[in-house]
């Protein structure tokens, strides 16, 4: 009963928080200044064709009718039409959603596989050429995404011709965006497993367990661990999340068709409908991966309760 209790309310957050978001993507939007009918005709385009499309769009009506019709679309899964390819927003995200998919677990597995043993390594490990990791990473995580990307491509596409600067047809198009977006993460994921284990092995049942005269492994990896996935697990989850919703700048810089690269091109054109329908999937996959970290720490055993000795 506390279980489908937990359920619903996680369901009912969502789709609260979703209703919200669609109402604050929609007015702050047709806020923002700028015709969209004039960029797509030009400065010089006669008066009836400039109102022909405004009616065409819908731009016409008022505002209070043009968000009922978008509630009412939004109900019936209908993101509505691009203005500037008039293909169905839902098409476009769709096709593009699988490529930030893929950067997002390319990324993730990256950043997890460098970030997360160098981190346990460090807080179990009192030697200097573990602690310099804690420096490396500070640099990673404070080294901008556009200023370590035209590097990358610098290093590894012009003075050593390694890697192409932009291709989503061949596995070696996704390194340097994975490189670039990955070591911050590493970074980040070394410092959050360095400070909860170092947490977990200042606490007082792992004396307790070392006093007992177990083997130190035992104590790391049955003890410790345990307790100290939890803040991991939730960075790793939120920053994939991030990751998944779209990257704007690193897709746009490699020119990769993801959901980033997809809102970045539609801001450009002020093309409304696929920056709601974009912004609006990008906001709901955030928040039903936040819910989903949240339940599966709740209920499957991941909580900081410490492990029985």
């Amino acid at each position: 009963m506390h279980f489908l209790g937990a359920l619903f309310k996680s369901l009912a957050r969502c789709i609260a928080l979703a209703t919200g978001i669609a109402c604050l993507v929609f007015f702050v939007l047709h806020l923002v200044p700028g015709d969209p009918v004039e960029l797509m005709l030009g400065e010089t385009s006669e008066p009836r064709q400039y109102e022909l499309l405004r009616a065409k769009l819908g731009l016409d009506r008022p505002m209070s009718v043009r968000f009922h019709g978008f509630l009412k679309n939004l109900v019936h899964g209908d993101l509505g039409t691009s203005i500037a390819s008039q293909n169905p927003v839902a098409r476009l995200i769709l096709e593009a959603l699988p490529y930030s998919l893929l950067l997002a677990v390319s990324v993730v597995l990256l950043g997890s596989c460098m970030g997360i043993p160098l981190g346990v390594l460090a807080a179990h490990s009192r030697k200097k050429s573990f602690q310099l990791f804690s420096w490396v990473s500070i640099v990673f995580v404070a080294i901008p995404s556009f200023w370590l990307a035209p590097l990358l491509v610098l290093l590894f596409s012009f003075r050593w011709p390694w890697l192409p600067v932009s291709s989503f047809d061949h596995w070696s198009g996704l390194v340097l965006p994975t490189l670039t977006l990955g070591l911050s993460l590493a970074g980040y994921l070394f410092q959050t497993t360095r400070v909860a284990v170092n947490e977990c092995l200042s606490s007082d049942y792992i004396r307790t367990a070392y006093a007992k005269g177990l083997k130190p492994s035992r104590v790391l990896f049955r003890h410790a661990l345990p307790n100290a996935i939890v803040p991991v697990f939730t960075v790793t989850m939120l920053q994939f999340g991030h990751l998944l919703a779209g990257t704007v700048v690193i897709e746009t810089l490699f020119n990769w068709p993801g959901m980033g690269k997809l809102l970045h091109d539609a801001v450009l054109q002020r093309d409304y409908p696929v920056v709601q329908g974009t912004v609006l999937i990008t906001a709901m996959i955030y928040v039903a991966i936040n819910s989903v970290t949240d339940f599966l720490n709740r209920f499957l055993g991941h909580n900081y309760e410490q492990v029985q000795l």
